[in-house]
This record gives structure tokens, C-alpha cells and sequence, in this order.
């Protein structure tokens, strides 16, 4: 967990505030490469797929990585 050291009056500073988001996103990307070689890029809709596992990464995304 990051900790942020301000000065007095600076409570609200642009500068010393992180980002929060209400919701997660609903898309997980996964991308890869190896020397001067792309990989597959494989996307994730998690209303579609549901929310990513172990077996439904070793049934849907390792093949695909795999193979590269």
C-alpha cells in the first residue's frame, strides 16, 4: 500500500492524490513477446466469460499462449 507524505495544506493537492475507481473493468488483456516476436493478444470480457480462474485460464488462454 503506497503512502504519500504532504505538507500541511496540502490535503487536496493534485499532486498528492491517487485515482479510485468505483467499478473494475470488465476486460482483462493479456499480451506477450519474445525477442523481436509478437504474441497472440487475447482478450477477456468478463460479462461474456465470467471472472477469470484457473481452470477456465488453462482451458481458454494457456492453449493460445502455449502455442506461440
Amino acid at each position: 500500500r503506497p503512502y504519500i507524505t504532504r505538507k500541511p495544506g496540502e490535503r487536496y493537492d493534485i499532486n498528492c492524490l491517487r485515482p479510485r475507481f468505483a467499478k473494475v473493468p470488465h476486460t482483462i488483456v493479456w499480451g506477450c513477446f519474445a525477442g523481436n516476436k509478437k504474441g497472440p493478444l487475447i482478450i477477456w470480457n468478463k460479462k461474456a466469460h465470467s471472472n477469470i480462474n484457473t481452470k477456465s485460464f488453462l482451458e481458454h488462454v494457456y492453449p493460445t499462449l502455449r502455442t506461440f
